[in-house]
């Protein structure tokens, strides 16, 4: 731990660079150092606050600072300032970069006004400040560095490009989807080749001599042909292009009757099986020509603690 304490001529008003007349007060503080004999050095550091007398200054007090160590860090020339979020939808930081040594400068706790303006009265000296032109930032850096220029990044000026000719295409769809006008443009003229030539030779030569009667295996055998090409340049109007080779589909790929199901067969059997299962109803009257006897005996001995009805057997005799 080092003492020191500051005993100079006091200094300017950082923003009016007036010299103080007045000591508003006192108070320490802690420098971090360099180590030294693999050891951490603590400076303490007992500074003066001075009154700004002038009117037209915006600052009542100010701190004085040793050059060399208590000295603010100036802002680089062209200040790249941006927001991230911690936690998307609930908490949001700001990131201070360089953009022309594109390296961090320092990062802030959140995106108030009032956080970025105090960073930038801290920091002068930024000339250009680049970001995405939140309101936030915009009404920091007129507050803090009015003299800064702010200009918008490229990606957020391609990103607000597309936004804008997107909302134009979806204002504009009726007229996008407009048919084209009665102008069409003439169907492109097949070149002429020698196999062409020679195509549309043979049909001439096929039909020709179909239209005389002549069957398709004469004009095959005339014209050195199989059957089924000279049925094809037979039945093809207009040839553009050699004929198609007739392949036989897989016969996995033909089509087959459906085949009925074990299930279906047995739901059609089910009506016979069930009228062979269902016995016919009992008719309370005997049919003709059989007569009924009825014959009762009395029970032949007694249980202990049981009593025997007399039994009554229905007998049928022809």
């Amino acid at each position: 731990m080092v003492d020191a304490a500051c005993c100079g001529p006091p200094g300017s008003c950082p923003l009016c660079q007036h010299p103080a007349a007045r000591v508003h007060s006192r108070y320490g503080r802690y420098v971090a150092g360099l180590p030294a004999g693999g050891r951490q050095v603590m400076v303490r550091l007992r500074v003066r606050r001075f009154f700004c007398d002038q009117c037209q200054c915006r600052r009542r007090t100010y701190v004085e600072q040793v050059a060399g160590l208590t000295e603010p860090t100036r802002a680089p020339r062209v200040l790249g300032i941006d927001e991230f979020a911690f936690r998307k939808g609930r908490t949001y930081g700001t990131v201070l970069v360089d953009v022309e040594s594109s390296r961090p400068v320092d990062v802030l706790p959140d995106r108030e006004t009032g956080t970025v303006a105090a960073w930038l009265r801290e920091h002068p000296g930024a000339e250009i400040i680049c970001g995405d032109r939140l309101m936030a930032f915009t009404r920091a850096i007129r507050q803090a560095a009015p003299d800064a220029l702010e200009v918008a990044d490229r990606r957020h000026l391609l990103q607000n490009l597309s936004t804008a000719v997107e909302k134009t295409c979806r204002r504009h769809r009726d007229c996008l989807r407009r048919p084209a006008g009665p102008e069409v443009s003439p169907p492109l003229a097949t070149p002429n080749t020698p196999l062409l030539d020679r195509i549309r030779r043979r049909h001439a030569e096929v039909n020709e001599h179909a239209a005389t009667g002549m069957s398709l295996n004469a004009i095959g055998r005339r014209l050195h042909l199989d059957r089924k090409k000279a049925r094809r340049y037979r039945n093809k109007d207009h040839p553009t292009g050699p004929p198609r080779r007739y392949r036989r589909p897989h016969p996995a790929l033909q089509l087959r009757p459906r085949r009925r199901s074990r299930q279906q067969d047995r739901n059609d059997q089910a009506p016979d099986i069930r009228q062979s299962l269902i016995r016919p109803a009992r008719s309370p009257h005997p049919p003709a020509g059989v007569a009924i006897t009825e014959e009762r005996s009395e029970p032949t001995g007694t249980l202990r603690g049981h009593v025997q009805h007399p039994v009554t057997t229905m007998r049928l005799s022809a």
